[in-house]
This record gives C-alpha cells, structure tokens and sequence, in this order.
C-alpha cells in the first residue's frame, strides 16, 4: 500500500471517528442524560426512556463505571466510552461494506438510505402514519423508536467458498456458527424478513 494510499485511508478513518463520536455525544447526552462534562441525570429525570432504552442506560452506566475503576477521572471515562461506541459502530460500518463488497450480503450500508432494510422500515413507518391518520390520530402520536427490520437473504450457494472461508475462522466454534447459520439461512429467498433464526 503506497505512502498516498495511507494517508487518504487515515484521514477517512479520522473524519469518520469524528462524525460517529459527535453523534454519540449528542445521543448519549441528549437520550440518555450521559453528559461529556461528567454530568450523569438522575434516573428519575428519564421517564421518556423505553424500558429498553433505561436496561441499555443502565449498561452505559456499568461500562463507564469500569472505564473509572482502572483510574479514569468522571470527564475521561465518559470521553473514553464515547470514542469507545463509535469505534465498535465504525467497525460494524467497515464490516458491513467488507462484506457487501464480496457479494455475501446485499447493500446495508453503501446506499445509505437505499439499502433494503431502511426501505422497510421506512414503509413500515408511512403504513403506520397512515393508520393514525385512518383512526382520526392527529397529535400526540406515539413515537416509535425501533422496528427490528432485519434485510434476509439466502447465502451464496458455493459449499467450496464457504469452507474455504469457514477455515479460516479462529475460533473453530465460529466456523461452526458460521456453517449453521448458512444452512439456516437457506430458506431466506423465500421467507424474507418472516425468517427467523434465533
């Protein structure tokens, strides 16, 4: 990888860390009452949060409260979880576009917007507006905060590919997983977003 090359490659990476650690900040003070200066709200200040969203809080809460435990003062540890989230979403980020790039899922994060599950969701999301509108629902709609739409598609049907791949994997359990949900995953063309694997 030429010296060029690099550079482009660190200063994306530097923009993206940026942005994704702005939103976070924002989410993390704005939802959740976590403030980058150290500031914590009260529990009983966040009766806006979903049941969901006060467990997902709370586990915020236990994270920054082992940043803290190895020496990090109030202010540090909240920006040390903050770089913290936004790397693990730019890893998913870069491990979703890795694996559009090879063909083993269909766009989730290239066409922003475009991509299927968003556009299901959004559907989902006029369809209900529209039933609102139907039962004389004009004010105070209910929020919704999360549709679990999931983009299901069959794998690729090479088996030599797929154990090409699988051996690879360490450890030996993860391409044990793998195989699973690869063979799970067969029925998906048909099913779509019914298909559930757990």
């Amino acid at each position: 990888m030429d010296k060029s090359l690099r550079n482009t490659l660190r200063n994306v990476v530097t923009q993206c860390r940026r942005l994704l650690e702005e939103a976070v900040a924002e989410l993390l003070e704005g939802r959740f009452g976590i403030y980058i200066t150290g500031k914590v709200e009260p529990v009983d200040r966040m009766k806006h949060l979903s049941v969901d969203d006060l467990e997902y809080r709370e586990q915020l809460l236990i994270h920054l409260q082992h940043i803290q435990a190895v020496g990090f003062k109030t202010k540090d540890a909240i920006e040390q979880l903050v770089r913290e989230v936004a790397f693990t979403h730019l890893n998913r980020f870069c491990a979703y576009k890795m694996m559009e790039t090879r063909g083993l899922i269909r766009k989730a994060v290239s066409d922003g917007l475009k991509s299927q599950a968003q556009i299901a969701a959004l559907a989902l999301w006029l369809r209900a507006q529209r039933a609102y509108q139907e039962m004389g629902i004009k004010k105070n709609r209910p929020k919704i905060t999360k549709s679990n739409i999931v983009c299901a598609e069959p794998m690729p049907g090479e088996k030599e590919l797929l154990d090409e791949f699988v051996a690879e994997l360490q450890p030996t359990v993860l391409g044990q997983l793998v195989q699973v949900v690869f063979e799970k995953m067969k029925l998906a063309g048909e099913a779509g977003l019914l298909l559930i694997i757990e």
